[in-house]
């Protein structure tokens, strides 16, 4: 998510709730949860939170636990960052080991630079474009 679409979300829902905008302690523990996520989903989740009675006391996890979930069940083709240079804002990209045209020899890599990091397998950044093509692999996407 960039910088911009954060604080535009959420200065709309402060101010709809009449409120300051918050101090930079709860803005960086806001950001730490919802940095990895698309812009959109910001744009989104705000309007909701401006419909809420009362703002929650944790919005960081009123974000990222409860309003992420429901947003990817409502995009679930828009799994990653838009205007990602790496893989277009897929998510993933396609991959194919050179010399293995079989049904096996295809797979999804997930695009480090904007896929949900709580997808990523042992919570280990996945490998870049980069090393994946050093692997042996063809990425199309």
């Amino acid at each position: 998510m960039t910088v911009t679409a954060f604080k535009d979300g959420l200065g709309s829902v402060f101010a709809a709730h009449g409120k300051a905008f918050p101090g930079k302690e709860m803005i960086a523990a806001v950001w730490r949860r919802v940095e990895p996520l698309p812009d959109s989903f910001m744009a989104w989740a705000a309007v909701r939170l401006e419909d809420y009675e009362k703002l929650p006391s944790n919005l960081g996890r009123e974000l990222a636990v409860v309003l992420w979930p429901q947003w990817r069940a409502e995009q679930p083709a828009r799994p990653g960052r838009e205007g990602c240079a790496a893989c277009g804002g897929r998510g993933f990209w396609l991959a194919r080991r050179k010399g293995d045209e079989g049904p096996g020899g295809r797979g999804v890599a997930l695009c480090p630079d904007c896929s949900d990091a709580r997808c990523w397998p042992g919570g280990r950044r996945p490998p870049g474009r980069g090393e994946l093509e050093r692997a042996g692999f063809t990425l199309e996407g």
